[in-house]
């Protein structure tokens, strides 16, 4: 698979927090770095969020349609990245046990090579 970003962003999105989960790297390696922090869902927790993507020059960023948990962030980060919004079902996580992290880091991976 191609990778399309250098720099992308994986988020796991809930009522009262998220879950970043930041991919970067040259195009060719298939072993970016990852970088993950937890933010919650306040004004001043999404501005966080976006000074962090912003610190690590996300191209895309990547998220769930989780009910309408997503708008606010959607709303926070529109400005200024490219985001993607994706239906869980078409997400579909790898078997095993699930957790916030894990999920953003497949969320992340997905968008990486396109497949959001």
């Amino acid at each position: 698979m191609d990778v399309l970003y250098q720099s992308c962003a994986g988020i796991d999105v809930h009522q009262a927090n998220i879950v970043v989960c930041i991919l970067h790297g040259p195009l060719t390696s298939t072993r970016p770095k990852r970088e993950m922090a937890t933010f919650d869902t306040t004004t001043k927790g999404l501005r966080a969020c976006h000074d962090f993507l912003s610190q690590f020059h996300v191209e895309a960023v990547g998220m769930e349609s989780t009910g309408v948990y997503w708008r606010p962030v959607w709303h926070a980060l529109c400005d200024d990245f490219k985001l993607i919004l994706a239906q869980p079902a078409h997400m579909k996580a790898i078997p095993g046990q699930k957790t916030d992290k894990k999920d953003a880091h497949w969320i992340a991976k997905l968008t990486r090579i396109g497949l959001l």
